[in-house]
């Protein structure tokens, strides 16, 4: 049964997304997809979600959020109508493109294991799809789900699969079992393999637009040539790469055809002369992460390609090097912070990459210390926890057990220090150049990355929040908020709040310092006024609509709202003056959210595990609802 999660937000607050890029793995290949009459787009997958990005704008991309497991490839169909995505589970969805709603029209159980490839037929009628599994070929009707045919012959998994785009119709499927089939239909059925061009996988087979030929490349680095009538093997183009090639795409021309290698080039061939004509470099002195794993051609004198490392390249004819890189998050987004210094705002994630956001929805990945040791041209080696902007530069803090620092004005990080423990997050403001974080076993503030304070607790913090030079509110887990004075090089306790009902998960000053807002691990935010010291509570047993742990929380620039979310997907913005309303944005990102900020008094954004940073206008509902 097809499940019921809305495929994606129909908010009217909703501005958009800045969408992430291919989730990839090293020594494996994936498949793009372009829309037929609309060659800028493309889609592809990003964890449990298929993207389509906008190549010349990109903020226009789209989230697709239909699937429950990883998802694995996606096309559009020849129409431009529908889009057909699989997924690890063997599931096959196929949703509607040009409606606005993006409904399913279809869910099939393809096939007995993960999806690696599919294709559409030229009637958008019809579609074939491969992988892993006892049943790891399948060619079917998407409106009814009836076979078309019985596709069976690789003792292998299979990784690749094209259908020819004019009668008569044909399929021809490659695979790790070094050999590729040729099937003729519908209904259809093997009429021969071919087993010795290829002595390595065979990791994708295209038939050119024209129909005529097809081009199969593997990882013994060899492009096969075949004619697109019989599946007969014509001939090869020669010593194509020096490394495994993983994607393969025809040109318009049905003559030239682009090529994608482990070798970190892609390369532009002639095949009737079966030469080269252009190579494309990604570096002067590339590096692993610039393995390019997948290419499509989006028109006669474009193509795009994707690094291991996730960047998306758009190659020009013209040019040796690219002409436009993508950079974006991979994984989930753990951290974020507003920025005035870098871009709009900045985000880290799951596996150490760190993105500078500018407001048009370009990303900047800051270059770290750590160099050709990371794939991914992470700045921190693991889990991105906690990330602020001070005066000094961007402030980020890791499961490698280290706070970094990028100095304003630059996109590298050029200072670190080791923590005394795993940190839990970190806070800074704008107006200073310290930044307090907490660990495991204690508080420190740090002046750029050099210690300033530092304090062993006999308890676990959760969360921080730094005001101006002078004061750090901690959570721990007890439950207690604990706020601590800083002096030179000594933090005093001076106020222990009454425990909340769970956790302190969270805490933030509002920007004034009149206000500290808690959000709990049993769903409820307590909000504390200043007041001489006194910190009584000023909202309390009102904001408990939460499901799960309040994991974030932001104050507006103007001190008057509040925003906050969790695992529960659920974003709520609240107000201080009237505590008995709120506005509500459900669904906001699958599988949690972990980060918020306001990028201006009207504009909210929020970061979560579905790769994304999706903006809100909340000004829209703001005068309304807490009229």
């Amino acid at each position: 049964m097809a499940n019921l999660v809305k495929p994606c937000i129909d908010n009217p607050s909703f501005l958009g997304h800045f969408i992430p890029n291919p989730s990839t793995v090293r020594g494996n290949n994936f498949h793009m997809g372009v829309h037929p009459k609309q060659p800028n787009k493309i889609v592809y997958p990003s964890g449990k979600f298929i993207i389509v990005r906008d190549l010349d704008d990109p903020a226009a991309g789209f989230v697709y959020r239909g699937h429950n497991a990883v998802a694995t490839v996606a096309k559009f169909s020849p129409s431009g109508c529908w889009v057909a995505s699989g997924d690890t589970t063997g599931k096959v969805r196929v949703w509607s493109w040009d409606n606005p709603e993006h409904g399913l029209k279809a869910e099939i159980n393809a096939i007995a294991g993960p999806v690696k490839d599919l294709a559409w037929d030229s009637e958008s009628k019809r579609i074939v799809a491969v992988g892993e599994g006892g049943v790891n070929m399948r060619a079917f009707t998407w409106d009814t789900g009836n076979n078309l045919g019985e596709l069976v012959g690789h003792a292998k998994g299979v990784l690749s699969v094209d259908y020819r785009q004019a009668r008569p119709f044909k399929i021809m499927t490659a695979s790790e079992d070094m050999r590729t089939l040729f099937f003729k239909g519908p209904p259809f059925s093997m009429d021969h393999s071919n087993k010795d061009q290829h002595s390595n996988f065979v990791n994708v087979v295209r038939f050119s637009p024209d129909g005529a030929r097809i081009a199969t490349a593997g990882s013994d680095y060899k492009v096969w040539i075949y004619d697109g009538t019989t599946g007969e093997p014509v001939h090869e183009l020669g010593a194509a790469h020096t490394g495994s090639i993983f994607g393969l795409s025809w040109c318009p021309d049905s003559n030239h055809l682009v090529t994608a290698s482990a070798d970190k080039t892609c390369r532009l061939w002639n095949v009737d002369s079966k030469a080269v004509e252009h190579t494309w470099t990604f570096a002067d002195a590339p590096e692993v992460g610039d393995m390019q794993v997948s290419c499509v051609t989006v028109s006669a004198d474009h193509a795009a390609s994707v690094s291991v490392r996730g960047d998306i390249s758009l190659l020009d004819l013209q040019q040796e090097r690219p002409a436009k890189v993508i950079s974006a998050h991979q994984v989930a987004v753990t951290a974020m912070s507003p920025s005035t210094l870098n871009g709009a705002l900045v985000t880290g994630s799951f596996d150490g990459v760190v993105c500078a956001w500018a407001a048009n929805g370009v990303a900047t990945r800051l270059q770290g210390q750590l160099g050709a040791k990371t794939i991914c041209g992470a700045a921190h080696s693991n889990k991105v926890s906690g990330i602020a902007v001070s005066a000094a530069g961007i402030v980020s803090v890791g499961w490698d057990d280290t706070i970094r620092l990028a100095p304003a004005g630059g996109h590298a990080y050029t200072e670190s220090a080791s923590l005394n423990g795993q940190p839990c997050g970190v806070s800074a403001n704008a107006g200073s150049e310290l930044a307090a974080v907490v660990t495991s076993s204690g508080v420190a503030v740090y002046r750029k990355t050099a210690l300033v304070a530092e304090l062993s607790v006999n308890y676990t913090p959760k969360s921080v929040s730094l005001f101006g030079e002078s004061e750090v509110a901690v959570g721990g887990d007890d439950g207690i908020v604990r706020i601590y004075a800083l002096s030179g090089s000594t933090l005093t306790e001076t106020k222990a709040l009454p425990p909340v009902r769970g956790a302190a998960a969270s805490v933030a000053f509002s920007p004034d310092g009149a206000h500290l807002a808690v959000g709990d691990s049993q769903k409820e935010i307590v909000v504390y006024a200043r007041a001489g010291g006194a910190w009584d509570p000023l909202v309390q047993g009102l904001w408990q609509f939460h499901t799960s742990t309040v994991a974030a929380l932001a104050w507006s620039p103007d001190n008057t709202l509040l925003a906050s979310g969790g695992p529960d997907e659920t974003i709520y913005v609240w107000s201080i003056a009237k505590p008995r309303k709120r506005i509500t944005y459900k669904f906001a990102h699958r599988d949690g959210i972990s980060g918020l900020c306001w990028v201006d008094a009207d504009t909210l954004a929020s970061a979560g595990g579905d790769h994304c940073v999706a903006r809100w206008d909340v000004g829209k509902e703001k005068g309304a609802t807490f009229a």
